[in-house]
């Protein structure tokens, strides 16, 4: 992409950014299943609950990997992160905006018994859990989207 096509391309994100008051909600992290699989292609939403209003949409990669970002307003309310997959009991969690949340989350399937649940990746365990099986693949591969 040339430098005039990044300019065009990242101008409208920046503004909207300025123009929100430089705030954001995000969460980053990696789904499985309870045997240690990683789940591809869960839906992962990211919505005002006062509202129901969708602010973002990502989905995990072939490696149960995922990142979601959105510019918002300034002030201080929690949003709601939906994750959904075919065959997997779906999970919400609250984010808050200023926190960078990391997340394990282990999707449970639609008939096991047990619920579908997460826990936050500590900082011990991040180059395992997360930086090492979720560092972007150079070169056109998958990376964290």
């Amino acid at each position: 992409m040339g430098l005039s096509r990044l300019r065009a391309h990242l101008a409208p994100v920046l503004i909207s950014t300025i123009a929100q008051g430089c705030a954001s909600v995000s969460a980053h992290g990696i789904i499985k299943t309870p045997d240690g699989n990683p789940v591809t292609d869960a839906s992962l939403t990211l919505t005002e609950p006062e509202t129901g209003k969708l602010t973002a949409r990502s989905s995990s990669d072939l490696r149960g990997c995922f990142s979601v970002y959105e510019p918002v307003k300034s002030g201080d309310r929690p949003y709601v992160l939906h994750i959904l997959s075919p065959g997997h009991k779906s999970l919400d969690l609250t984010v808050r905006m200023h926190e960078k949340p990391l997340f394990l989350v282990t999707l449970a399937g639609d008939k096991s018994p047990d619920e579908s649940a997460f826990r936050p990746i500590l900082p011990r365990e991040r180059n395992v859990l997360y930086d090492i099986p979720c560092v972007p693949v150079r070169g056109g591969g998958i990376g964290l989207r």
